[in-house]
């Protein structure tokens, strides 16, 4: 082990925090979106989000019963049982008041000690993650306690530098969501355009003639057909443990977690081709239709190169004539019908969409000229959606390889160059 710069001291989190406690789980939960936050472990990622969908309410008289599991503004929660631990959130004031569960630890800085920030991103290094989840023996339900995570072995500079590690790594993550939410308007605008061609059919050249369908009305020289035929869907392979390598062997497996986050520690390779359709690469459209309906359910394009697919998740491959943009967008418009047919079958948390059902739901396909039409108008924002998503990896990538360097001394900041640049970031609206 390396040592530490000059100033810099050996420490655990149980010595650099206020309390480590956890939530409750009421018996009751409210229907009423105007009452308390209550967030569950599920809404936490290894990125360090919370994703706000997945939060429930409880009500008033609930949150002041849960006294121990109050949130607070910049309290850190870590997800502590289940599945995946080590997962992040920072409560922000917005959130509050808010309440949380059992499975989630409720970790609280001693600012006269270390930056609530720092120790946040402390949390979301890869090697903590893989600390915690090395600890639990094999169950059916993993756990950590408090006393493994107050264990946890901590690098401590001086406050001004852990500021300034922490405004560093903030940085990426700021421009990371400035990135996502410019993502965000050009998939609104993309979707305003195709309800306004394909739903509301007010189209370019559009003669006005109206013809009887299966779905009403649809403009004369269009046909009406099963979204499964207009596009050839396959399912990722059954990828078990025996197909995983050491390290980073072959090609990365993609699961709905890598669609969502990215390509991280947690990620499994492998070196075994179970089929050449299994390969997806930049450009390519994934569904996924299994797990929690409001989370899980979604339409992405790829933008991290070769990689084998695991099953839940469809690559999608337009049929002739079509086009990928129609296709693309088609599924992004009909997601909210996909996420009720999950919720609809949901068992235990989980719902899914099949290719029955895929074989039911009627949509328009526009006559070869308006295609045209449409492919030359999306194209360039569907190009700039790519480029974004190119970007947001490569900054994640970049912030995850500093992490560990600044958390450990490795890197000092004085000696940094590294900084996301004015021309990386550039969008031309």
């Amino acid at each position: 082990m390396s040592a530490l710069p000059e100033g810099w001291v050996e420490t655990t989190l149980g010595d650099v925090v206020e309390r480590v406690t956890k939530g409750t789980t009421p018996k009751t939960f409210s229907a009423n979106k105007d009452d308390i936050n209550y967030i569950k472990s599920d809404a936490l990622d290894y990125n360090g989000r919370l994703n706000v969908a997945k939060f429930l309410k409880v009500t008033h008289q609930v949150h002041e019963q849960l006294k121990r599991s109050q949130l607070k503004e910049n309290d850190i929660l870590l997800s502590m049982a289940g599945a995946f631990l080590g997962k992040t959130g920072l409560v922000s004031k917005e959130m509050l008041p808010a309440n949380t569960n059992q499975a989630a630890a409720i970790i609280s800085a001693n600012i006269g000690v270390i930056n609530h920030i720092y120790l946040w991103y402390k949390l979301r290094d890869n090697k903590t993650v893989r600390y915690f989840n090395s600890i639990p023996s094999q169950s059916a339900q993993p756990n950590i306690n408090f006393t493994e995570i107050k264990s946890l072995p901590i690098n401590l500079p001086s406050l001004p530098e852990q500021k300034a590690i922490a405004d560093m790594l903030s940085s990426f993550d700021e421009k990371i969501e400035l990135l996502r939410e410019q993502n965000k308007t050009l998939e609104s605008l993309a979707q305003t355009i195709f309800k306004e061609w394909f739903v509301n059919f007010n189209c370019p050249d559009a003669t006005g003639e109206m013809v009887d369908s299966e779905l009403g009305k649809i403009p004369k020289g269009w046909r009406v057909d099963c979204v499964y035929n207009m596009a050839e869907y396959i399912n990722g392979a059954a990828y078990k443990n025996m197909h995983f390598s050491e390290g980073l062997k072959g090609l990365p497996v993609i699961k709905i977690v890598e669609l969502k986050s990215g390509i991280s520690d947690q990620t499994k390779f492998t070196e075994t081709n179970l089929g050449e359709k299994y390969k997806i690469d930049n450009d390519d459209i994934l569904f996924s239709w299994s797990g929690s309906p409001e989370t899980s359910i979604d339409i992405f394009i790829w933008t991290l190169g070769r990689a084998y697919l695991n099953q839940h998740i469809f690559k999608v491959i337009p049929h002739s004539g079509i086009g990928k943009y129609y296709v693309y967008n088609m599924l992004k418009y009909l997601k909210p019908i996909f996420i009720s047919i999950a919720k609809m079958k949901q068992t235990t948390g989980l719902g899914h969409v099949t290719i029955g059902d895929l074989k039911k739901i009627l949509f328009v396909i526009p006559d070869e000229p308006v295609l045209k039409s449409y492919s030359d108008v999306i194209k360039h924002t569907y190009e700039k959606q790519f480029q974004l998503n190119i970007q947001i990896q490569t900054l994640s990538k970049t912030r995850d390889t500093l992490l560990p360097k600044l958390m450990s001394g490795q890197v000092r900041l004085e000696t940094l160059e590294i900084e996301p640049s004015k021309e990386e970031l550039h969008y031309d609206s």
